[in-house]
């Protein structure tokens, strides 16, 4: 058996102790298959880098080795190596790199086939989703036996997208992995082939490579920055191995001296290079004296450096005493806040929650456990923060998961925030959905609770826009209320503008309504155009007490408005109510009649006659009258032929046609003078004492317009059940027809 035989007999036990496939551990430590089967077959020899890895994840699997099994290994490595002296060896490691080069470029090359076609196939679902939503838009009103299908195709696509979108995020995190390691790959391929060029020509030195290594890394620091700086360019990787091996190995304060030196030496490039090397390995104290020492000296870049490989490398508990040591012994407490937030940053969204956990129940470090989520919340892509708010969760940190989402309301966009909501409620963790969109209708502005309810999906948005509605009416301020109404209104959400402006008036007190119209804008047609838009699907006594309310609110010529436009589009029987409400609007009474006037002849004429039929035959007049003005003779004569078939269609009484006198109101009845004694007989001998025959008739009056408020009051019970029965039929229609949304609940 030969050397690379034995070798290979003994590490394939230790592959076997991992218990992981040959593609995962390759994935861990950027190695193919192929290459790893290469090494356990004795086809190919790895380098010592590649054997130490092994006894760290040995280690970190509880399966550690011992170090005289360790020193063998590595002896039975250095045997195995080809024969032939320095070139050889150099040669064959140049060549097993450079194999691992090329694999490393062809999975870069699947990765990016892969994500291409992984993006293309998101944009023509994309494409799907948008035609879509424009369809239903198109057919909403047409189809409505079609919104079950259109429903479970829609919600379908988007699942698909959602995939796709988790699948690219994916492949392009795997991408950078694999470009990352290549750059590592071909600065190694760069080093070896100096070594090779260094043996073939015997260095700038007498030697071999391992000679110059091991005289120079236990050389004093004032020899080694010497030496680096009389090093020409095409023989730079040289420095940087041996500043490497002379940081990990020296103490603190020797490491720290030499990298100074070379910064004041013009050697900035291979004092960054080398600087990982002299982090890796260190505990806890030395790694923030380094990061103390660093900031000391001005030298920010390689703290920077320092904390960076710090967090990229180091075990959680490391990292969490690291924050806690920077807070105490460091240069400023920032720096461990700026070490906890790097961590959230790059670490895997598991491990960022079980940092948190330790910093706050560990070290009692709430504030820094706090900017570490709010960084995350700002940095992370919305599938880590949807996998940290879970763990959070599962790890009985709910506050802490609610914080997070509270950061992402703050710090993120419309669009991202509306997918976290989205993932958060397709999870199992609705609750917490319903918590920050909770938070975000108490707390944002109008503009940004708008952007994200119309970023949600169809599924979740009209439950959450009709939260919003209802804690607009009952909490905002006048001017947010007018905000939310314009924000509405200008994007694709027209529809819940009327009808917040709708609950406004109806649910707000009379006094607000001036201002609100006011800061609604522009100009005084914009809020009635709004609440017609909305109040023309509405019961017609909901119309009129949307008027009321105008009116009581100091908005008269909005009301004016409002009924204009209703007696001229609603039905008969609509217009019929309308009219019949005139006696309580009287100042709407002239425009209201000229309004209904211009609709069509048969329509004024039913109108007539449905009026006269429920007594109310003074509006009944006013409006044939109405109808009339400037009107020419043929006119009115087709007019009141109409009128008269139209009663006899229904069985009423014909009645002649009206004299031409204003149309009146029943004025209300003159309070009863309370006024006793002395004072009132005074003012009875001084006033003269009216004719009997005129009180007789201002009695027949009074109860003759007591008599049509009690029809009137009688009409608008009879139609308000109608409109009630109505109503209640369309909406079980409408539930029939529409699916029931994903509910909200956790």
């Amino acid at each position: 058996m030969s050397e690379g035989e034995t070798f290979a007999a003994r590490l394939r036990p230790l592959f076997q102790e991992l218990g992981v496939s040959y593609r995962a551990y390759g994935q861990r430590r950027h190695l193919s298959a192929s290459v790893i089967t290469r090494y356990l077959n004795g086809e190919r020899i790895p380098n010592a880098r590649t054997v130490v890895d092994l006894f760290q994840d040995l280690a970190d699997a509880g399966h550690p080795v011992d170090e005289a099994d360790q020193a063998e290994l590595l002896r039975l490595r250095e045997q195995a190596l080809p024969s032939g002296g320095a070139v050889q060896q150099l040669q064959a490691q140049l060549e097993e790199t450079q194999s691992q080069l090329a694999d490393c470029r062809l999975d870069q090359l699947s990765l990016t086939e892969r994500l291409r076609e992984r993006e293309d196939a998101l944009g023509q679902l994309e494409d799907h989703l948008r035609a879509l939503r424009s369809a239903r838009d198109r057919d909403a009103h047409t189809h409505g036996e079609q919104l079950a299908v259109w429903m479970a195709e829609y919600l379908q696509v988007e699942r698909d997208r959602d995939l796709l979108r988790e699948q690219v995020e994916e492949l392009r995190e795997d991408l950078l992995r694999e470009r990352a390691w290549a750059l590592r790959i071909e600065e190694q391929c760069r080093l070896l082939l100096w070594q090779l060029r260094l043996a073939a020509e015997q260095g700038p030195r007498e030697g071999s490579f391992g000679s110059l290594m091991s005289s120079m890394d236990r050389a004093p620091v004032g020899e080694l920055v010497g030496f680096a700086a009389q090093v020409d360019d095409q023989h730079l990787p040289v420095v940087t191995e041996l500043l490497r091996s002379a940081g990990r190995n020296r103490p603190v304060a020797d490491a720290v001296a030499l990298f100074v030196a070379l910064h004041e030496a013009g050697k900035p490039q291979q004092a960054e290079a080398a600087l990982p090397a002299a982090v890796l390995g260190r505990t806890v104290p030395d790694v923030s004296d380094l990061i103390r020492a660093f900031t000391e000296h001005g030298l920010d870049g390689y703290a920077a450096t320092v904390v960076r490989t710090a967090v990229e490398h180091h075990a959680l508990p490391d990292l969490a005493r690291l924050v806690a040591d920077l807070h105490v012994r460091g240069p400023a407490p920032v720096t461990g806040d700026t070490v906890a937030a790097a961590a959230a940053v790059f670490r895997p969204p598991q491990e960022v929650a079980a940092l948190l956990v330790e910093l706050t129940m560990a070290h009692g470090l709430h504030r820094t456990a706090d900017h570490c989520m709010e960084t995350a919340a700002r940095e992370r892509a919305v599938a880590d923060l949807l996998v940290l708010a879970e763990h959070l969760t599962e790890l009985g940190r709910s506050d802490d998961a609610r914080r997070l989402t509270g950061h992402v309301l703050r710090v993120r966009s419309a669009a991202r925030t509306a997918d976290l909501l989205s993932g958060l409620q397709r999870g199992r963790y609705g609750g917490l959905a319903n918590e920050m969109f909770g938070e975000l209708v108490r707390s944002e502005a109008p503009a940004r609770l708008v952007g994200v309810l119309t970023a949600l999906d169809r599924g979740s948005a009209e439950a959450r826009i009709e939260e919003t509605l209802q804690y607009a009416v009952a909490a905002r301020p006048v001017a947010e209320v007018a905000d939310l109404v314009r924000e509405f209104d200008s994007g694709n959400l027209k529809a819940h503008a009327a009808e917040l402006a709708v609950r406004f008036v109806l649910g707000r007190k009379p006094a607000e309504l001036p201002t609100f119209a006011a800061l609604i804008g522009p100009g005084d047609e914009y809020l009635p155009v709004l609440l017609a838009r909305a109040a023309r699907s509405r019961p017609v006594l909901e119309y009129i007490l949307i008027t009321r309310h105008l009116r009581w609110g100091g908005l008269p010529g909005m009301c004016t408005a409002l009924l204009v436009e209703a007696v001229q589009r609603r039905s008969t029987a609509d217009v019929c109510s309308i009219l019949s409400a005139l006696p309580d609007l009287s100042e709407a009474a002239p425009a209201v009649l000229a309004g209904a006037a211009e609709r069509s002849v048969p329509s004024v004429a039913r109108l007539v006659a449905e009026l006269r039929k429920h007594a109310h035959v003074r509006l009944a007049d006013a409006l044939l009258l109405a109808a009339e003005k400037d009107q020419g003779p043929a006119a009115v004569s087709e007019l009141r032929r109409a009128v008269e078939a139209e009663e006899a269609r229904i069985g009423v009484a014909h009645r002649p046609a009206p004299e031409p006198v204003p149309v009146t109101v029943p004025a209300p009845a003159r309070q009863r003078s309370v006024t006793r004694g002395p004072a009132r007989h005074a003012r009875a001998k001084r006033t003269a004492e009216p004719d009997r025959p005129d009180l007789q008739a201002q009695n027949a009056r009074l109860l003759q317009d007591l008599e049509t408020t009690r029809e009137l009051l009688a009409a608008a019970h009879v139609q308000l059940d109608q409109e009630t029965a109505l109503r209640e039929r369309a909406e079980a229609r409408l539930r029939a027809l529409t699916p029931s949304p994903a509910p909200l609940g956790g």
